[in-house]
């Protein structure tokens, strides 16, 4: 609906039928229903009435099209095998009359919790994993899948429409089913009551074609508000999910934005399970629970599309509780027996030839029969430990890895873990943060396995602690080492003193290296100590690393190139090259080769004087000896070169480092094209990109963004398009590059071409920024169109896209100079509601506006009026 109030007038005077763009034409066909370009599902049915003004032909024609699609023949057929009482109704006093299809769950009678059951009462066994459906509806979907599961899983339905209850708790009696129960609740205020004291884990929530509640003022009614998520993502069980669906697009992305706010706790369950079909949108493209729903029938049957998606809660480990992973795989029993883990539906694989199959028999006969499912699928028959290996490292979430680790131990026939099989899931976990705290009991179990251990595992555990910034844990596994019947060795020392180095232990470096002998057993070597003068250098106490050089020869040390390069950069760190060059010579006297590394820190500590003369005569004495420059020499200089606006430099030697075979990173090449086109050199900075990327070098969108920018300040916009177009074939634009794109447009006066961007902005998914709307604004009030920016800051505000402090003034000088005085007070007063309105907006108004001492009182006193009521 965005394009409706942005372009909703003609920019140059007339219609803008002819030059509308697509968002804009698509408003207009979803203004009437009956519009034959758009699909009856888009609309609720309310909403497909016949107006009074029609015929009684057409009148009769739309009554038998919606009997034809509301057909309940269809929903009959797909639940045949319920095999459900149809005259239900009647025998429960029910009548004739029309269940209501709405009801306004915020009316007063439905804002108090209802009463939680006695569960022991409603359910046979009320410590089976239990699923919620909210919004049951005629219940049943539910029945299905609860008469299908009697012994796996209980279902509660929660519905606010009283009658369907009544229906649906007859026919589980009807049915003689002890798992499932309806109830008459508002799920808004009674959902978190009755799950927080349900005693099993809540393992499924399921919000299925929602009421959609169309009107803008009634969305408030729907029943995914942030509230109900929140209370739903606490209460889930880790693994626990949520399955949502719609056929109307809108609901679905509102319910999707509600649920995807939680993407640090919810997991997309794509991301989980790569076999699960979507689309590009994340949408699935199959119903996962094996049963439609009765809206799903008939809007499938209307040729609707249905739009679904499932949400998997991490294993979130509350603080104080640990799920280990037997606790895993009994939840994972208890839920279900299917083999996928997609909402953990009812069926068995087993590693036998013949599969397990349930009657509703005594639970230790149920429990002695039973085969546990796979974490995942296909789970392969044959298992070796390199193929669990392969499994763990590329299996994307880690709660399935560390499940994938523990169910080939204990459940696969004939299996044992190896060091690698330990080493492959130490190394998953040790680099996650989250699952820190389940290495000390693997590496327990493994110290009980008697697997002959190796000091390998615990340098990956060191390296990954101290790449994660966590020393403490990195020191923690040093001192486990001889707990594993391993010695210690340098490399391991060396490993942990990086990681301290690393994360600024500098201190602690230090005190490691004077008692490794004595302490922990390990003799230093030359590493060590440059690691030790490292530490000692970014600590800025280059005088201690000195000393420490002085007395490596007596420690039976030779200090290397490296050595001399870390002290020479701990010079430069303080910016003391009279020192730095004097190591330097001493390299040389000791007749040593610096190498690469050596003159690239000698010419950074220049350039980042502003000595670029000597930074280049430090580069013609590399090559003087013959030393190749690497990646980073090429990167210093290039940048150097930009710093001080020398184009020419910069691109020869950019071309250098391309004909040894280096690949710039985007940034460098940014800054070398920004330098060429701020001397006005679009042309040839464009003409650099393309040579570039026939190079292999990275498509980057910063990079495509600057030139836009450049050919729009030059006035040159229909170039800046068609570089854009060649950019939106190779991979999708981003937000700036789109923002760079439309200033250029609207600066230009071209607003059908803007708003024709922003529908393609809009689909290919980039969410306009406050500055897109900026810029649209400006453009408008630029061609004397200021009334439609009013528009625009309305959607700006309805998107919750809070505007600049500028962008009123803006706004307020157009419509000052488009003779719009009138409207001015409704911008302030948009100002002040959303608490933006600043010491210009006010200064601008009584400047323009309230000269007059009478009129402007008035004035004022209808703004302060209208914003305190």
């Amino acid at each position: 609906m965005q394009s409706s109030k942005m372009l909703g007038s003609c920019v140059g005077g007339g219609t803008l039928s002819a030059a509308l763009p697509r968002r804009a034409l698509k408003l207009k066909r979803l203004i009437s229903p009956n519009s034959p370009l758009l699909p009856s599902h888009q609309f609720h049915p309310i909403s497909r009435r016949l107006t009074a003004s029609a015929s009684a032909g057409a009148q009769q024609q739309q009554q038998q099209h919606q009997h034809q699609q509301q057909n309940p023949n269809l929903v009959a057929l797909e639940y045949a095998d319920l095999n459900l009482n149809p005259t239900i109704s009647e025998e429960l006093g029910l009548g004739h009359g029309r269940i209501r299809q709405h009801v306004n769950p915020l009316k007063t009678s439905l804002s108090a919790p209802v009463e939680v059951p006695d569960w022991n009462q409603v359910f046979k066994d009320p410590t089976l994993p239990l699923m919620v459906d909210i919004g049951s509806g005629s219940g049943r979907f539910l029945l299905w899948l609860a008469k299908r599961n009697l012994v796996v899983r209980n279902y509660l339905g929660l519905e606010i429409r009283k009658k369907l209850v009544k229906r649906s708790q007859f026919w589980v009696q009807d049915l003689a089913l002890s798992n499932i129960h309806f109830m008459f609740a508002n799920a808004t205020t009674s959902y978190q009551q009755l799950v927080s004291s349900y005693p099993g884990p809540l393992m499924l929530v399921s919000i299925l074609c929602p009421d959609p509640y169309f009107k803008k003022r009634h969305h408030k009614r729907r029943v995914v508000q942030k509230p109900l998520v929140d209370s739903i993502v606490n209460s889930l069980m880790p693994s626990g999910q949520v399955f949502i669906q719609s056929d109307v697009l809108d609901v679905a992305l509102d319910m999707r934005d509600q649920f995807d706010s939680h993407s640090n706790i919810l997991t997309h369950i794509r991301e989980i399970d790569t076999s699960v079909l979507c689309d590009s949108e994340g949408w699935l493209l199959n119903n996962p629970m094996g049963i439609r729903t009765e809206r799903e029938i008939h809007a499938e049957f209307e040729g609707a599309k249905i739009y679904r998606r499932v949400y998997q809660k991490q294993t979130a480990f509350a603080e104080g509780t640990v799920f280990n992973s037997s606790t895993m795989l009994i939840l994972r029993w208890k839920i279900s027996a299917k083999p996928s883990p997609l909402l953990h539906s009812i069926t068995t694989v087993s590693f036998s030839s013949s599969a397990s199959t349930f009657t509703p028999a005594a639970t230790a006969d149920f429990l002695h029969s039973y085969t546990v499912t796979p974490p995942i699928q296909p789970w392969p028959r044959r298992l070796y430990p390199k193929r669990l290996i392969s499994l763990i490292a590329h299996q994307p979430n880690l709660d399935l890895a560390l499940q994938i680790f523990h169910h080939a131990s204990k459940f696969h026939p004939g299996f044992s873990h190896n060091y690698h099989t330990y080493h492959a899931i130490l190394n998953r976990l040790s680099r996650s943060r989250a699952f820190h705290r389940m290495i000390d009991p693997l590496l327990s179990d493994l110290k009980n396995s008697q697997i002959q251990c190796s000091e390998d595992i615990f340098i990956t555990l060191i390296r990954n602690f101290g790449v994660l910034g966590r020393p403490k844990l990195a020191f923690k596994a040093f001192l486990d080492v001889p707990n594993f019947g391993v010695q210690r060795s340098v490399k391991a020392l060396n490993v942990l003193l990086n990681a301290l180095v690393k994360n600024s232990e500098y201190g602690l470096v230090h005190s490691v290296f004077k008692n490794c002998g004595q302490r922990f057993g390990v003799m230093p070597n030359l590493s060590t100590c440059n690691i030790l003068i490292k530490a000692l250098c970014k600590k800025n106490d280059v005088e201690t690393a000195l000393k420490v050089l002085d007395e490596m020869p007596a420690m039976g040390f030779v200090p290397n190139v490296v050595t001399y390069t870390t002290i020479i950069g701990g010079y430069v760190s303080r910016g003391d090259m009279v020192g730095a060059k004097r190591v330097f010579g001493e390299v040389l006297d000791r007749g040593w080769y610096p190498d690469a590394t050596t003159y690239t820190v000698l010419m950074d500590g220049f350039v980042k004087q502003g000595k670029l003369v000597d930074a280049v005569k430090v580069m013609d004495e590399m090559e003087e000896n013959k030393v190749g420059a690497n990646e980073v020499t090429y990167g210093v200089m290039v940048e150097a070169y930009c710093k001080e606006k020398k184009s020419g430099e910069a691109v020869n030697l950019l071309n250098d480092m391309l004909a040894k075979g280096y690949i710039p990173s985007s940034t460098l090449c940014c800054k070398v094209i920004d330098v060429l086109c701020r001397e006005g050199k679009v042309e040839d900075g464009y003409e650099l990109w393309k040579k570039l990327l026939k190079k292999n070098c990275t498509p980057d969108n910063a990079v495509s963004s600057t030139l836009i920018h450049w050919f729009c300040e030059k006035g040159k916009v229909w170039e800046a398009k068609k570089l854009f177009d060649q950019l939106d074939t190779e991979s999708i634009p981003s937000v700036m590059t789109y923002n760079m794109l439309i200033a250029g447009m609207c600066e230009a006066g071209e607003l059908c071409e803007a708003g024709r961007l922003w529908d393609d902005m809009v689909e290919k998914g980039c969410t306009p920024n406050a500055f897109t709307y900026c810029m649209l604004i400006k453009g408008f009030c630029k061609i004397g169109k200021a009334e439609e920016g009013i528009k625009i800051l309305e959607e700006m505000l309805d998107k919750v896209c809070l505007p600049n402090k500028s962008t009123y003034v803006m706004l307020i000088e157009g419509l000052c100079d488009s003779g719009k005085e009138a409207e001015v007070t409704k911008v302030v007063s948009m100002a002040m509601s959303s608490g933006d309105a600043n010491i210009a907006s006010w200064d601008l108004l009584v400047t323009k506006f309230v000269g007059d001492s009478d009129t402007g009182g008035n004035l004022l006193d209808r703004i302060l009026l209208e914003n305190v009521t």
